[in-house]
């Protein structure tokens, strides 16, 4: 008698465990996957949980980005959506926390990428012209997002995080001391910046677009609150626009130059285009968006090792 008791009693409970967590086991993120994995087989992970490394390729608006692989050279990109905007509410007002040439690890659930359905799930609009290409390709809709996301509103001690959910909340740390999913920060996959001069690079800009360099110049034109030109180490006034290399860097770091003082920046060697310029929320006039199209541009992404010489 007591036998069946027990047993009652044990079904019981295992019913009342079921009834509280309902019916759907959680998965967990499939880790050691890779950017390619996804973008060759979509069906194969559609409605899956993964974790992967990304390199960020181009920022499209404030809530989504595409990524590369970071483990090796592949020209497969995907679209990772952040499941709430990647602005930085604790920051400046339009202070985006991924930028471009920057490894992270997320986590999400890989989906056929609907311009309508989507952006209803996730209670926002998309703008039909940037994503237009991006119609029922695989996405990341990213619920945890961790990597090289660094200082940028002058607290290297402060993570700037919310509180992570399903659908509307994206969290973003700047280590993995929690408990995230991925193992270590990549750091053996991260490749030495290359060390470089300003006129290496506008003058063989196909050669550097991409990587991420180390150079010395001087400043010699204000260009706007979060950029700047630089010039051969030593120049004087009267430099020509093909001699000079745009530099976007945080407002803190823009702050501390001046014309003719010489500076040395680490960053990733992108074309300032219409996708580079949505990695910053700059407002820059008309002229000066004319003038820099289509050439080379440095974004600043190591601000703990630029200087002021």
């Amino acid at each position: 008698m007591w036998i069946a008791i027990v047993l009652a009693l044990v079904v019981a409970v295992g019913l009342i465990i079921w009834l509280l967590t309902g019916e759907e086991e959680l998965q967990p993120a499939e880790s050691g996957m890779t950017v390619d994995d996804i973008v060759d087989n979509p069906g194969e992970y559609l409605g899956e949980t993964v974790s992967l490394t990304g390199r960020v390729q181009e920022v499209v608006d404030n809530r989504a980005f595409t990524i590369s692989p970071a483990e090796f050279d592949s020209e497969a990109e995907l679209l990772v959506i952040g499941s709430d905007s990647l602005l930085d509410a604790d920051g400046e007002a339009g202070e985006l926390l991924v930028f471009p040439g920057e490894t992270l690890e997320l986590t999400g659930e890989v989906r056929l990428f609907d311009l309508v359905d989507l952006g209803q799930e996730l209670g926002t609009s998309f703008d039909a012209g940037d994503f237009e290409a991006y119609e029922d390709e695989p996405v990341l809709v990213a619920t945890e997002i961790y990597g090289d996301v660094r200082e940028r509103i002058g607290d290297s001690t402060t993570s700037s995080s919310v509180a992570s959910s399903t659908t509307t909340s994206t969290t973003v740390a700047e280590t993995t001391t929690t408990a995230a999913p991925a193992a270590e920060p990549e750091t053996t996959t991260t490749m030495e910046p290359r060390s470089a001069t300003v006129n290496d690079i506008v003058s063989g800009a196909q050669d550097f677009i991409g990587a991420d360099a180390t150079l010395v110049g001087t400043v010699v034109d204000p260009v706007g609150e979060r950029t700047f030109a630089l010039a051969a180490e030593g120049a004087q006034d009267g430099v020509p626009l093909e001699e000079k290399l745009l530099v976007v860097a945080p407002p803190q770091l823009v702050d501390q130059v001046e014309v003719g003082v010489v500076v040395e920046v680490t960053g990733n060697v992108r074309r300032f285009d219409a996708g580079f310029r949505n990695s910053f929320q700059t407002e820059l006039d008309e002229q000066t968006i004319q003038e820099w199209e289509g050439r080379p541009a440095i974004l600043v992404t190591q601000p703990e090792l630029f200087q002021v010489r």
